[in-house]
């Protein structure tokens, strides 16, 4: 009985000779780890759901620091994306003997002349649109007498509701009208701008001249030889994807713009040249950029023309333009590995513009472009994986 009681309180022998029990030797690193079993609830998540809550945190404050951080990553994207694009160009205008000088040179002196080109063509424009702005005014509400009817239903439902909710009045919005205003918003908008094109001037250029040594220090990152090569494949791919696709986007947008210029010319509109190089631009931004120069054309056509069948000429005509260039033009030239869902396309233009604005509304292809380069080569689809 003895015995029993003293092995119990983990005591064996008899007399001095008697020693504690040996237990199980649990270290401590066993006892939290049962801690952690008993206390915490990640154990309860399945590994494929840590594998995928990790990477959605990862991305979300990605996220927050590139929307922070937007006035400098924008103007380094935009170089990193227009000097992978030269790069190729530079490669072989070098060994056909060219220096990579005169190359860049010609880069810097071709970037400097399109932004003076630009304000030497549309000061005169913009500037006789905004003369014109009290008139402009008056004749948009006399076009638009249409709309009288359902917004005055629209007025009344406000009331109504209005009256249901005691009466409070909605605080009124005041519009600045003066010219003085107009140029202090002008000023805010444009004094950014500026910094953010110096800084991608300046990244423009030190990324050109150290593009090798960085794709060198980039691929030497990885220790496998096999990592190495996708490496270099990733890259090598994500210039060609790129050099093809704004090329090629280059080239068809000047003729959109050249066929709108000239569509603007034959149906009376001013300043054709000035139409001809919006369409240009925004032809960049798939589905959003061709729609808002659509409305803007629909609000011209109104103030030029009496009729409103004249009105929409125009609209038509730059319709019809955009529609054989998406529908004909665009995938015949195209290369098929730039081809995308339209679906993502959309979703990735609405995000980055976002994000970012409309600096992110034009890169958002090019991301997405490189983006696709690099699943392509790091998730590449096999024949056994493909569906029937």
């Amino acid at each position: 009985m003895r015995r029993n009681v003293a092995e119990a309180n983990g005591v064996v022998g008899n007399g001095a000779s008697r020693q504690p029990a040996k237990g199980a030797d649990i270290g401590e690193p066993a006892l939290l780890k049962l801690r952690v079993h008993k206390t915490s609830p990640l154990p309860k998540l399945g590994k494929r759901t840590q594998r995928i809550a990790l990477p959605f945190i990862a991305a979300v404050l990605l996220g927050i620091v590139f929307y922070q951080m937007r006035a400098i990553i924008v103007p380094l994207v935009g170089a990193i994306v227009i000097g992978s694009t030269i790069g190729p160009y530079a490669d072989y205008a070098e060994r056909r003997g060219i220096p990579p000088v005169v190359i860049y040179s010609g880069i810097v002196l071709l970037l400097c002349l399109i932004p003076y080109l630009a304000i030497v063509w549309l000061s005169e424009p913009v500037s006789s649109w905004i003369a014109r702005a009290p008139e402009v005014g008056a004749l948009v509400e006399g076009k638009l007498k249409i709309l009288e009817r359902p917004l005055g239903a629209w007025r009344e439902i406000k009331d109504s509701l209005q009256a249901l909710g005691g009466g409070a009045q909605a605080p009124e919005i005041q519009v600045a009208t003066t010219l003085n205003d107009f140029v202090t918003t002008v000023m805010a908008l444009v004094t950014p701008a500026i910094g953010q094109f110096l800084v991608f001037f300046g990244a423009l250029i030190f990324f050109l001249s150290g593009r090798r040594q960085l794709k060198q220090h980039l691929t030497l990152s990885f220790g496998d030889r096999r990592a190495r090569l996708t490496t270099l494949r990733v890259i090598s791919d994500i210039e060609a994807s790129l050099t093809t696709y704004l090329t090629t986007a280059t080239i068809i947008n000047l003729g959109v713009g050249a066929a709108t210029g000239v569509a603007a010319g034959l149906f009376g509109i001013a300043n054709p040249v000035m139409w001809g190089l919006a369409a240009f631009i925004c032809n960049f931004i798939p589905y959003v950029g061709p729609l808002l120069v659509a409305i803007v054309f629909v609000f011209v056509g109104l103030l030029t023309f009496d009729g409103l069948l004249q009105a929409m000429a125009l609209p038509l005509a730059y319709i019809l333009i955009v529609a054989v260039e998406n529908q004909f033009v665009t995938p015949t030239v195209m290369s098929r590995r730039l081809e995308m869902n339209p679906f993502l396309v959309f979703v990735g233009i609405v995000f980055w513009s976002w994000l970012w604005g409309l600096a992110g509304a034009f890169l958002a292809l090019p991301i997405l472009i490189a983006g696709h380069a690099v699943v392509r080569h790091v998730q590449p689809i096999k024949e056994k994986d493909a569906l029937p």
